[in-house]
């Protein structure tokens, strides 16, 4: 199963470092692929990489598309809406 959404980083500091590990924590536990692509590229970067998603340099407003595929889409892509839904817990 392929599942894609556009979410926003609405937390104060954006993708930074302890957010990014945050958000590792959460992909890797499920086999599913995750990658995000920031609005306006097309370089998308694995969700399960602290590099990679500090790399985007996305910031607070930044839109990001979340792409998730694998057994356990479905519940992968919950699990890491609800984080940018909580902004982080910032």
């Amino acid at each position: 199963m392929e599942l894609e959404r556009w979410v926003e980083i609405a937390n104060k500091y954006g993708l930074h470092a302890r957010v990014a590990t945050e958000l590792v924590k959460v992909a890797q536990a499920y086999d599913s692929n995750i990658t995000l692509t920031r609005e306006g590229t097309e370089d998308a970067v694995d969700g399960k990489s602290i590099l990679g998603l500090m790399s985007m340099g996305a910031e607070t407003g930044a839109r990001l598309l979340l792409r998730v595929a694998g057994a356990d889409a479905e519940q992968a892509m919950e699990a890491v809406v609800e984080m940018f839904q909580r902004t982080f817990d910032e």
